[in-house]
């Protein structure tokens, strides 16, 4: 049911990263910019609000990325992961889904219904990080 959260990332850079590594810790698109930057030896000093984080000691194994949370909008869809559980909508006026990935990787089972508090402070949390870019 969710698109965009959970695909693939295919990354090769001879010399530098494994050959045949595979990560189970999450991390999204955003962290991309921030990581070439500092490998390029620059900064991101003065950009831009972005929830990207370089992510190269997970990449290279030498460290882990703190977990954190992930948000997602784009055109009607709009999602949130924090931990084992994301809210997810397909519209925008439409009731956030709750699914816990812990056990349902595939977002079959709303949850909604039986964890009415988690979904609650789900989406305030997903609310408030959206109104950081209000103008």
């Amino acid at each position: 049911m969710g698109g965009g959260i959970r695909v693939p990332c295919i990354l090769r850079l001879p010399g530098q990263l494994e050959l045949g590594t595979v990560l189970d810790q999450p991390f999204i698109s955003l962290d991309l910019l921030p990581t070439i930057v500092k490998l390029a030896g620059g900064t991101l000093e003065n950009q831009p609000l972005s929830d990207g984080v370089d992510v190269w000691p997970l990449l290279t194994g030498s460290d882990s990325v703190p977990e954190r949370d992930f948000y997602f909008e784009y055109r009607n869809f709009s999602a949130f992961r924090a931990g084992k559980y994301k809210i997810l909508r397909t519209k925008t006026d439409a009731e956030f889904m709750l699914f816990d990935l812990s056990i349902d990787l595939g977002e079959s089972h709303d949850l909604a219904d039986q964890h009415p508090g988690i979904k609650a402070e789900m989406v305030t949390r997903f609310s408030v990080w959206k109104n950081q870019f209000a103008e």
